[in-house]
C-alpha cells in the first residue's frame, strides 16, 4: 500500500528511526490503547507507542496550509518483580529506564525524515505516568511543522491540442 498522506508517512519514518537507533525495543506501533488490555494486545517490552494527536494549521494559500503538530512517544518498560526487590535493584532498574529514555530522546531530537516531509523534531515536554500494573511509562512530546498542499489543484504543464476546422 502506497502511503500518500503526511501522518502515515511520519508514522512509518518514526518507526524506522526508532527501530534503527534502539534495536532492543521489541514493539514499535501507533498508540491504539494497547496498555489497556496487555493480555490480548501482543505488546512486547520494552516498547514505544507513537501517537499523533493533532495540530494547528494556518492558511498559506487557497488550498495549502502550514501545520504545527505534536508527536507523543510513550516508552514502556515492564518492571514487574522489581518493586518487590531490594533498593539497589530498584535503583538499577530505574536508571536503566532513564538511560533508554535518553537514547530515545537523542534519536528523535533534531531528526527529520529523509524525504523532508517536516521540520526537525523538537522536544516540548516529558512526563511519567503512574500505573499500578508494573509498567514504567515515560511520555516524550515533540513538535514539528510541515506544509500540506495535498488539497491543491494539480495543473498539467501541457497545452490542449489545437483543432483546426
Amino acid at each position: 500500500m502506497a502511503i500518500t498522506n503526511f501522518y502515515g508517512s511520519l508514522l512509518m519514518a518514526l518507526q524506522s528511526r526508532i527501530e534503527e537507533k534502539l534495536p532492543e525495543v521489541n514493539y514499535i506501533q501507533q498508540e491504539m490503547g494497547q496498555l489497556d488490555n496487555i493480555a490480548t494486545s501482543g505488546v512486547l517490552f520494552p516498547c514505544v507507542l507513537i501517537d499523533l494527536p493533532g495540530g494547528t494549521f494556518t492558511q498559506e494559500s487557497a488550498l495549502a496550509e502550514n501545520g504545527d503538530i505534536t508527536i507523543q512517544l510513550k516508552l514502556v518498560v515492564d518492571v514487574n518483580g522489581v518493586a518487590d526487590a531490594n533498593a539497589a535493584r530498584m535503583t538499577e532498574a530505574t536508571l536503566a529506564c532513564y538511560e533508554l529514555e535518553n537514547r530515545l530522546y537523542t534519536a528523535i531530537k533534531g531528526w527529520q525524515p529523509e524525504d523532508g516531509i517536516c521540520q526537525p523534531l523538537n522536544r516540548v515536554s516529558d512526563a511519567g505516568e503512574v500505573r499500578g500494573d508494573g509498567l514504567k511509562v515515560r511520555k516524550l512530546t515533540f513538535s514539528t511543522s510541515f506544509e500540506d498542499s495535498s488539497a491543491a489543484i494539480v495543473y498539467l504543464k501541457q497545452s490542449p491540442a489545437l483543432e483546426l476546422v
